[in-house]
């Protein structure tokens, strides 16, 4: 029987690599009651709570807040906090773990994984926005997530280049895409609000700027295709059908199947 802290949490380590995780769990157990002041421990066992069927996210958050009592630097139990916080629907005190998150250096995909959060929590105010017709409120929202997304790419890249995608966590690829889908969608949204504001040019500059960013994405030359036709532009809305088609081709002869059943669908 092991009654040092240390050997536990080895024990437990080589238990979560042979995917043994109750057994792992156990091991974690038992070396906290030995030791409560190790940080990487607390972390590692609130992942491991996180990462089972129909996990205690109470218990889970209770490791991450220890973790963080003992060392405030360690950011990937502020960035964990945050997620379980926002799976919850606590969104206010989520946005303050990510902003803690953010002010951790290390590992180096901490940060524009915390912007990627942060900018879906906005996402989320935009859409309430939305629904009590707040538009000034929803433009405010759909800015500042941009902002963060805008902040995180080049971050996310440079951990791609140096790390080949891998990272602690969720993968930085699975951030990056992410990143597309909400950056995509800041772009509609935007495009929406010129648009309701009867501000048609304003809107078309909007969806370009999506397409310039996302020139292989259906979606992107989708949005500019309907502002275009509200606008009569038929010859560049012709230059856009084209480009859908193409791409619907591409993605065919891909495996990867048609994107809607029309041009703007």
């Amino acid at each position: 029987e092991y009654k040092d802290s240390d050997a536990l949490f080895t024990l437990g380590m080589l238990l979560s690599e042979q995917g043994r995780d109750k057994e792992c769990i156990a091991a974690y157990r038992q070396s906290l009651a030995l030791n409560q002041e190790d940080a990487e421990l607390l972390y590692n066992l609130g992942v491991k709570i996180g990462d089972q069927p129909n996990p205690n996210r109470q218990e889970e958050m209770q490791m991450y807040k220890r973790c963080v009592e003992v060392d405030p630097t360690f950011g990937g139990a502020w960035l964990n906090l945050g997620s379980a916080l926002a799976e919850n629907g606590n969104l206010d005190d989520a946005e303050v773990m990510f902003l803690k998150a953010m002010s951790c250096d290390n590992p180096p995909e901490l940060k524009p994984k915390a912007m990627v959060n942060l900018a879906l929590i906005y996402h989320n105010k935009v859409g309430a926005a939305f629904q009590k017709q707040d538009i000034e409120s929803a433009r405010a929202a759909t800015i500042q997530a941009a902002s963060y997304l805008d902040s995180a790419k080049p971050l996310l890249d440079a951990v791609v280049s140096n790390s080949g995608g891998t990272g602690s966590g969720v993968s930085v690829s699975e951030y990056l895409e992410k990143y597309k889908l909400l950056r995509l969608a800041c772009h509609r949204n935007l495009g929406q609000i010129y648009a309701g504001a009867g501000n048609m040019a304003q809107c078309e500059q909007e969806f370009r700027h999506a397409t310039s960013s996302f020139p292989n994405e259906i979606k992107a030359w989708q949005m500019l295709g309907r502002v275009l036709e509200l606008q009569g532009k038929s010859s560049e809305m012709q230059t856009v059908i084209s480009k859908i088609q193409e791409l619907q081709q591409q993605q065919a002869a891909a495996g990867m199947g048609m994107f809607g059943s029309g041009p703007f669908q």
